[in-house]
């Protein structure tokens, strides 16, 4: 979930539709549904939707203020897709005083099924969405849940040495993991897993909050600090404010979700693995920073080994889908009633869309862009970090049944950063 903010302007919301589902619809993610065999007895398949209504997937919203168009990012996450059509949506709100105050906005907000494409796919979708130039796009015929089926029916006695070859393929990424740590290439934190009131089952309230800051600043601070990056110091500046406002001294972990897109196959439309970074709280600036930047880049050399990548985008055997739908459900039911120790505490994930130059929606220019990313059971506290020109945002999305004083949390966030801009020149 991810939405970009424009100057408000004269231009009618018809225009806004027509400039952003034109562009919708040259882009092929935007075109195509998962189309899945009845029972899910096999894989399911990415086909041209038929009869396709770019429009019948932007709506205008209601005029809200900003902490509604906050909760409504939250909210969106809570609403399930329909499969007969494209895995997407866009809302347009008008006249939004956003949180730098100072103007209202326009809010475009974009929602995209994490099967459809992930962080980095939908930065370049939204790069296509919000430029003068028009993709075309040649349908195919459409794949109907009847022919899917009828070829998984046809497929069914190749399934087990589909499975089997799968299964090997998984064992040689594995051993080659194994050989790669045991020769010292790479380790995992010493950290045993542990319970915090950051990995329980979520209850039913969301508490959601935009945290902004000048990039170039940052860049500033990161160039004076010396051999970090504005990330690091983004993961330096919450590991802190989490650990300061629980008041909890034990060393806190991230989930970092980690590009492999260059490693896997470029059609792939996730390929995304997920680091493991200690956060250090306990330490001070600039060793803080200093040593989460060597942690970012050991993680990302570890996923360029070889195994790492290829078993992060592929890490299952190719069983029928119906088998991991009920495990995902069983799953489900354990993580909801009972709190286990993990290795991470907390995620925080960094989307990056460089320059704001070329982007605009109706000639007028983008101003900033932030995501909200949801919460599960396991994980109540969820940070997406956002970043376009000279804005940074910090979309924070808590479980607020038992994230307590999640207002004071943000105070801490805003402190931690102002110590961090102290490092100016």
């Amino acid at each position: 979930m991810t939405a970009y903010t424009f100057p408000e302007s004269d231009v009618s919301t018809d225009d806004l539709i027509e400039w952003l589902g034109r562009r919708a619809h040259g882009i092929p993610e935007m075109r195509q549904r998962l189309v899945r065999s009845y029972g899910d007895i096999g894989d399911a398949y990415w086909s041209d939707a038929p009869e396709f209504d770019v429009f019948s997937h932007i709506r205008e919203r209601p005029e809200q203020d900003w902490n509604d168009v906050c909760s409504l990012l939250a909210d969106l996450h809570e609403i399930p897709f329909d499969y007969d059509r494209p895995l997407w949506s866009i809302a347009i709100l008008r006249r939004v005083p956003t949180f730098e105050k100072a103007a209202r906005h326009i809010v475009v907000v974009l929602r995209f099924h994490h099967c459809m494409t992930d962080g980095l796919g939908s930065a370049r979708i939204a790069k296509a969405l919000f430029t003068p130039e028009l993709q075309s796009y040649t349908a195919s015929k459409s794949l109907s849940r009847a022919r899917a089926t009828a070829v998984e029916i046809v497929r069914l006695p190749l399934r087990p040495f589909v499975v089997a070859a799968d299964v090997m393929r998984l064992l040689r990424h594995t051993r080659q993991i194994t050989a790669a740590r045991k020769s010292g290439e790479w380790s995992m934190p010493p950290h045993a897993p542990r319970a915090t009131v950051l990995n329980g089952p979520i209850g039913k309230g969301r508490a959601v909050s935009v945290v902004s800051c000048s990039i170039d600043s940052l860049r500033a601070a990161a160039h004076n600090l010396g051999a970090v990056s504005v990330n690091d110091l983004v993961l330096s500046a919450v590991g802190r404010a989490v650990s300061r406002h629980l008041d909890d001294p034990e060393a806190l972990l991230a989930s970092v979700p980690v590009s492999i897109r260059s490693a896997v196959d470029p059609k792939s439309r996730n390929a995304v693995a997920i680091g493991v970074v200690p956060l250090h709280s306990t330490l001070q600036l600039p060793e803080r920073a200093q040593v989460i930047h060597r942690a970012v880049r050991s993680e990302r050399a570890r996923f360029e080994l070889p195994g790492f990548a290829e078993l992060a985008a592929n890490p299952l055997p190719r069983l029928p889908g119906f088998i991991y739908r009920a495990l995902s459900r069983v799953q489900s039911r354990r993580n909801s009633r009972t709190t286990k120790p993990n290795l991470t505490q907390l995620k925080v994930s960094t989307i990056p869309k460089g320059s704001a130059s070329d982007w605009q929606l109706c000639s007028a220019p983008v101003v900033a862009n932030f995501g909200i990313s949801p919460v599960t059971d396991g994980l109540r506290l969820n940070h997406t970090v956002s970043s376009i020109g000279n804005s940074l945002t910090i979309g924070i999305v808590a479980d607020a049944d038992n994230i307590r004083d999640f207002d004071g949390y943000i105070e801490v966030l805003h402190s931690e950063l102002e110590e961090i801009l102290a490092h100016v020149p």
